[in-house]
């Protein structure tokens, strides 16, 4: 994958930065550095790649926070066939987009990259992914947003890979999970 990682265990140049913060939010730093048994650095460093690689570009869609709760809320106010058709249009359009604007380019590597920030950073599952020999692919999320959110990530993958990527996926769901695969030619 192609991910931005600055995280990377591989030697990487850094630059040092100084920066001037309130007392206030250092302590908060601190905080929540101890909390997570990570150091003041670790933390900004993966504050600073979240929005390198998230925040930056969410701020200019109006991405829209909401809990879970909420959400599933939402979603199971709807029958299953509006809830395949919304999914079916924000695939149609949205995948592609995305792609475009993260990494300005249309691709089975910027889909999974884009994958992956959408897991890493939405919510909207945790997934484990499976290559064989980089043509053949199995990815399965987990969520806990129940059936319609299941319908709603298939038809959104669905529409989304047959669209941009010309490949047609075989989707599985279940309350919980979607697994997906397709083989790349």
């Amino acid at each position: 994958m192609h991910l931005i990682n600055y995280r990377s265990s591989t030697k990487i140049k850094s630059t040092t930065r100084t920066i001037r913060i309130s007392q206030q939010l250092d302590r908060l730093l601190e905080k929540d550095a101890t909390n997570k048994r990570v150091s003041i650095n670790s933390l900004i460093s993966s504050i600073i790649t979240k929005y390198a690689e998230w925040d930056r570009y969410v701020e200019s869609l109006r991405f829209v926070s909401i809990p879970p709760d909420g959400l599933r809320l939402i979603i199971g106010s709807l029958d299953e066939e509006k809830v395949k058709e919304i999914g079916q249009q924000v695939g149609s359009r949205h995948l592609q987009e995305y792609m475009m604007l993260w990494f300005k380019k249309i691709s089975v590597d910027s889909f999974f990259d884009g994958l992956i920030l959408f897991c890493r950073y939405s919510g909207i599952a945790n997934y484990d992914m499976d290559t064989n020999d980089g043509r053949e692919y199995v990815v399965t999320m987990h969520h806990d947003l129940g059936r319609k959110w299941s319908i709603f990530i298939r038809y959104i993958l669905e529409e989304g890979i047959k669209r941009t990527l010309n490949i047609m996926p075989i989707i599985d769901i279940t309350e919980s999970s979607i697994v997906f695969r397709f083989i790349n030619s």
